[in-house]
């Protein structure tokens, strides 16, 4: 087992970029996977009911973060370039997540590269143009009315109304 303690500062910021490296590989290896697995349906046919399930309850993944694969995963499958992005830094698998739903073959390219050195709250603002806020429809609401006694106390009651 490595003695962290034992390294110098040189060498520990050197083990965990090396480190860094090797997780991004790792994350687009997986995504390629879960890619290929969700084009060949094989979480339903592993008796799970869909990809989320089979992350989250076979893979271990959180909800979320079997929720941003999963979106990363099918971005990267339709546009590639992605894996690309994402195995050098440039963008986060939150990013890619987050991009997911608005890239088409005519804004990908544009798209990403704004997104690229962004944060999550400046691509949430940046994406927000894509997904205007719709306008507040106009409710009515029931107030209630207060109900007036149904038998008045001077009034005779009838036999089978109950004391």
């Amino acid at each position: 087992m490595l003695n962290l303690k034992a390294l110098s500062d040189e060498e520990l910021l050197q083990s965990l970029k090396s480190l860094s490296r090797y997780e991004r590989k790792h994350l687009v290896l997986t995504l390629k996977h879960l890619a290929e697995m969700d084009r060949r349906n094989l979480a339903r046919r592993s008796r799970y009911p869909s990809l989320f399930e089979y992350c989250h309850r076979e893979l271990l993944y959180g909800e979320g973060e079997a929720a941003k694969k999963i979106k990363a995963a099918r971005a990267s499958a339709k546009y590639p370039k992605l894996y690309r992005v994402l195995e050098r830094g440039l963008l986060s698998l939150t990013a890619v997540a987050m991009l997911e739903p608005h890239l088409t073959r005519q804004n990908r390219r544009p798209l990403v590269r704004a997104a690229i050195g962004k944060r999550t709250r400046e691509l949430e603002a940046m994406l927000a143009k894509f997904k205007p806020t719709p306008e507040p429809r106009e409710r009515i609401r029931f107030l209630g009315i207060e109900a007036a006694p149904s038998t008045p106390s001077n009034l005779p009651t009838s036999p089978l109304t109950p004391r």
